[in-house]
């Protein structure tokens, strides 16, 4: 399985699973738990790759493989966490442009 299938896989599940509500105010706290979610999904592949680093140097860990994907799955979803930072200012920039 492709690690991109599977960080999609990931981030669609985080989103269906917030999807339950359809009032205003909570819409707004589904997408925060959205984004906590994702930032958080972040921070422990993070941690996970440089765990999995610190144990191949230190000789815990053996297999190279597997220190490879965490430090892909890893990259790949820094990569996405980028390009929705980008888009939101980029949104934000458009909306500061309209005249009012």
């Amino acid at each position: 399985m492709d690690i991109s299938a599977i960080n999609m896989k990931g981030l669609q599940n985080v989103i269906t699973s917030s999807k339950t509500d359809s009032s205003v105010s909570k819409t707004s706290s589904s997408f925060s738990n959205i984004f906590d979610k994702a930032i958080n999904a972040l921070n422990e592949s993070q941690k996970e790759s440089d765990q999995a680093v610190t144990d191949l140097i230190s000789g815990k860990n053996q297999d190279l493989h597997n220190v490879m994907i965490s430090l892909t799955k890893s990259d790949v979803l820094m990569q996405t966490a980028t390009q929705f930072r980008n888009k939101a200012i980029d949104a934000y920039q458009e909306i500061m442009r309209m005249q009012v």
